[in-house]
């Protein structure tokens, strides 16, 4: 995955823009130029390859991905703004507190609720950092699911928490009903709410559901205890609605191409009434209620967080999040790379920068934070860091996951929204193989007969390689042979006998039906080498009747395995269909004769589409795989 190196104040302009939506109000507010902003959100968009405004003539309107993004970068300034204000007098004293928001619960207001609670903590405790972590336990009526797909599903591997004292958690949680555990205390309550377009007809007053019987309600994408209570309330007053995947604010923008007859159900918790323009707000006149509770094991805690949150929900206009960044992050990569390599030399050599060159960039870096971070001593050869650079070496790890995060996501993005199908396969040099049949015959023409927009893309690597491309998701989907902890796999073909192909001359007897993988290990074997796909299956295969089974060549050339086979200088062990055709023939060289000889016991290949877990599949990845699943079921039966 590319490393997104956008420099701070770029990062930070991007993220005004994306709360204010426009540019004259963002350049009146930050007192510099429009074209630097726009120039800026250009600079973004075309660093990370994905579309994230919508320009109008009424403003710059961040898609639902460019919301994600200023999210992060949220996260990133909290932690840039906790180095600045530590002093050397405090260190011993600093703690954090984590922070759980459930996913989703997301919009242009939480993003400013959330910086105003980040800065008045900030002020109020200085010594303490709050943590805010995307948590993906939903609250149901008490009942507790956990969220398979969506952005908690792929941030599981990114939970970065500092060394140093950890004065609690605070969980935020969503409740349909006023049973709130005792644990839990209440911070606000909502009601529902409808939003019309300006041109249709509506009402000032709270709304009946006898009149919502005339429209079509929309469910923008919300968390999973609204999305519940919304859909419940619709299914028992026979109300004609639709889930979109859209979020609100991305359906706000839609105000042309949303329908007369149409409003948006949302709850409270998720409106920003004050930037609703050409949009018309009643309530709902129904006793639902979201509540926003928090929780944790210290009283003490709850009490002043919740004092903080209070002041701020009470604000009808919270002040935009403001990121002025005082250090590069350029100081902060060279910082975390010179710590890597352990001296400021072999750092330089690995950033291309002279040794002079990095040396000024530290202490530049040093002067922004107000601190020494490095203790430098003549003739020693190792760096060794003082107090503040501990604690700044952590945020430095810190500071880099949002990026990896932001990176992950792009990745994910700019995969799913492309017009082509990247499908990794195993190498294949048989026109009668089984992966040459699953390709041509059937993947290749669903495709081709279901969405003929989509271009398909044919990726031919080892299995250990399609399986590092799933994960930095350069590939959709793959077809392997070997199992993957990480990926979730759909058998594509019936289980396939794997055994010797060998040259006949070679056999101990040429008319062995079967042999053992005892007797396999005298003969000379060309296998693929370790790390295959087929190799793996074979060693453990090997492994559980406690053989080691030793190649005379290991080679991942399939041309090259073909000839030494047709020659009947050596064996493999291989599926039948691999080497199909090599059967029927006869040695160009030699009277050979290639046989198919089975092995006990018995191991079989499965061939498995397979994705990267947690991944959101488009509509056509979805439809070839239920295809491809069904007709190995057809076949099974």
């Amino acid at each position: 995955m590319k490393r997104i190196l956008i420099e701070s104040r770029i990062l930070s302009y991007f993220a005004s823009v994306c709360h204010d939506r426009n540019l004259s109000l963002t350049a009146e507010r930050l007192h510099i130029a429009k074209s630097v902003l726009s120039e800026a959100c250009s600079q973004v968009e075309n660093e990370l390859g994905l579309s994230l405004f919508e320009r109008r003539s009424q403003g710059m309107q961040p898609t639902e991905q460019g919301l994600f993004i200023a999210k992060y970068i949220l996260f990133m300034q909290n932690l840039e703004q906790f180095a600045l204000r530590l002093e050397a007098e405090q260190l011993n004293n600093i703690a954090y507190i984590s922070l759980k928001i459930p996913e989703r619960f997301w919009s242009p207001s939480i993003n400013s609720l959330l910086a105003y609670i980040l800065d008045e903590s900030a002020q109020r405790y200085p010594t303490n950092l709050i943590l805010p972590i995307i948590q993906d336990t939903q609250t149901v009526e008490g009942k507790s699911y956990q969220s398979h797909q969506g952005e908690e599903a792929y941030l599981q591997a990114y939970r970065w928490k500092p060394a140093w004292k950890h004065l609690g958690e605070i969980n935020l949680a969503l409740y349909t009903n006023k049973d709130v555990p005792s644990t839990h205390k209440i911070l606000v309550s909502e009601p529902w709410y409808l939003i019309f377009p300006e041109s249709s007809n509506y009402w000032p007053e709270p709304v009946s559901t006898e009149a919502l019987k005339h429209y079509k309600i929309l469910l923008p994408r919300m968390p999973w205890p609204m999305a519940q209570q919304a859909a419940q309330y619709c299914l028992a007053h026979h109300l004609s609605f639709e889930q979109v995947t859209e979020d609100l604010t991305s359906l706000l923008h839609q105000n042309q191409s949303i329908q007369k007859q149409s409003c948006i159900l949302v709850n409270g918790l998720m409106l920003n009434v004050a930037k609703l323009s050409h949009w018309t707000t009643s309530q709902l006149d129904e006793p639902l209620t979201i509540h926003l509770s928090a929780q944790t094991q210290d009283d003490q805690l709850l009490h002043a967080f919740k004092a903080i949150f209070m002041s701020a929900w009470k604000k009808r206009h919270l002040p935009p999040p403001q990121w002025k960044p005082q250090t590069r992050l350029k100081q902060w990569l060279y910082f975390g790379e010179t710590l890597a390599k352990g001296s400021i030399s072999e750092a330089a050599k690995g950033l291309f920068l002279s040794q002079p060159a990095l040396s000024m960039q530290l202490k530049q870096f040093e002067e922004h934070l107000n601190m020494r971070l490095i203790s430098r001593k003549t003739g020693s050869r190792h760096l060794s860091l003082t107090e503040s650079g501990n604690i700044i070496h952590q945020l430095h790890d810190g500071f880099f996951e949002q990026l990896h995060i932001i990176g992950e996501y792009v990745q994910q993005q700019r995969l799913s929204h492309s017009q082509r199908l990247l499908l990794g396969v195993l190498p294949s040099i048989d026109a009668q193989s089984r992966l040459s049949s699953i390709i041509l015959n059937k993947a290749a023409a669903w495709l081709r007969h279901h969405h003929p927009e989509t271009r398909l893309e044919i990726v031919e690597e080892r299995h250990q390689y399609l399986m590092h491309s799933l994960r930095n998701q350069t590939l959709h989907l793959a077809i392997t042979e070997a199992d993957s902890p990480w990926t979730v796999q759909v058998p594509v073909d019936m289980p396939e006998q794997i055994g010797l192909v060998i040259a006949t001359q070679l056999l101990p007897n040429p008319n062995i039906t079967t042999l053992s993988w005892q007797a396999v290990s005298t003969l000379p074997l060309v296998l693929p080498r370790r790390g295959s796909g087929l190799r793996s299956l074979i060693d453990n295969h090997c492994i559980s009747q406690g053989l080691s089974l030793e190649a005379t060549l290991e080679s991942d050339s399939l041309n090259l395995n073909r000839a030494w086979i047709k020659q009947g200088q050596y064996g493999s062990i291989l599926p039948k269909s691999a080497m199909a055709s090599l059967l029927t023939e006869e040695g160009f060289e030699t009277n050979t004769k290639v046989v198919f000889i089975p092995l006990v016991p018995t191991l079989e290949r499965v061939l498995r589409l397979s994705h990267l877990k947690h991944r959101h599949l488009d509509s056509v990845e979805e439809g070839l795989i239920g295809y491809l699943a069904g007709q190995t079921s057809v076949k099974a039966h």
